[in-house]
C-alpha cells in the first residue's frame, strides 16, 4: 500500500514538473507557412491579419489575431485542421491533404507583414 503510494506520489510529481516546463515555454513572436515543405510566408504574431493559404491541394485561411495563430477555414475533406490554434514557439498546426505546415517561432527573417 505505501508502495503505491510513493508510486503516485512520483508519477503525480513527474507529470506536474512536465507541465510546468510546458507553462513555461516562450511565446511565440512568429508564424511561418510552408507548402510542399518549402517557406511561403511569415508574420508576426502581434499583427492582427486574415491571410488565404492557396495550395495546388485546396485553400486554408490563417487568423492571427490577439498574438495566436488559427485556421479558421479549410477546404480539406477531413476539416482536422480547422478551429486548431498555436501560440507558444515550436506549435504546429498540419493539414495534411493541402501538404501544409504553420509553425510558430522567433520573429527573425520575417518577410511579409500585413497592416
Amino acid at each position: 500500500m505505501k508502495r503505491d503510494i510513493a508510486l503516485l506520489a512520483v508519477v503525480l510529481a513527474v507529470c506536474a514538473a512536465a507541465y510546468g516546463l510546458l507553462l513555461l515555454r516562450p511565446s511565440a513572436e512568429s508564424v511561418k507557412i510552408f507548402v510542399d515543405g518549402q517557406l511561403q510566408k511569415t508574420f508576426l504574431l502581434a499583427d492582427n491579419t486574415e491571410y488565404i493559404i492557396k495550395t495546388p491541394y485546396g485553400a486554408n485561411t490563417l487568423i492571427i489575431q490577439n498574438k495566436t495563430a488559427r485556421i479558421a477555414y479549410s477546404d480539406c475533406p477531413n476539416g482536422l485542421c480547422r478551429g486548431a490554434t498555436i501560440v507558444r514557439r515550436g506549435e504546429s498546426i498540419i493539414c495534411a491533404p493541402h501538404h501544409l505546415l504553420v509553425t510558430t517561432g522567433r520573429a527573425a527573417g520575417v518577410d511579409a507583414v500585413s497592416g
